[in-house]
């Protein structure tokens, strides 16, 4: 299995900023951890991360790479500012899949399974039309 790892934001685009963190950081910091358990633990995966340092990279260089890639998964990370109504764990898929897809299983197992363990509100399953999910 290939999973393309996104750690969003990055170089010139900080991302959410609040409480002295830069959301480009942590969700660096989210991915390199997320590469190393997996590496560590899994023999038949691959990682690949768009970003391993600060960098500018642009959503279509990194689609681009993982469809190039032929990634299986492609998990792009961030940790979105709220105006303090929006805490907890939330994921998308792209709104165009059916409810029967194969993207739409594994949301499905991954929200249940990483609700379990982040002990954040359960912010829901969503869909919307974002250019790394299309």
């Amino acid at each position: 299995m290939k999973l393309y790892l996104d750690p969003g934001h990055g170089g010139t685009d900080p991302g959410a900023i609040g409480n002295g963190l830069q959301e480009k950081e942590v969700a660096l910091d989210i991915a390199l951890r997320i590469k190393k358990l997996i590496t560590a633990n899994y023999i038949h995966v691959e990682v690949k991360m768009s970003r391993t340092k600060d960098s500018t990279i642009s959503l279509q260089q990194r689609t681009n790479e993982a469809n190039k890639w032929k990634a299986d998964f492609y998990l792009s990370i961030h940790c979105n500012a709220s105006n303090g109504k929006g805490i907890g764990y939330e994921d998308f898929i792209y709104s165009g899949l059916s409810n029967q897809s194969k993207t739409k299983k594994y949301q499905r197992i991954l929200h249940q399974e990483i609700s379990k363990v982040n002990h954040l509100a359960n912010r829901g399953r969503k869909t919307a039309n974002f250019h790394v999910l299309r």
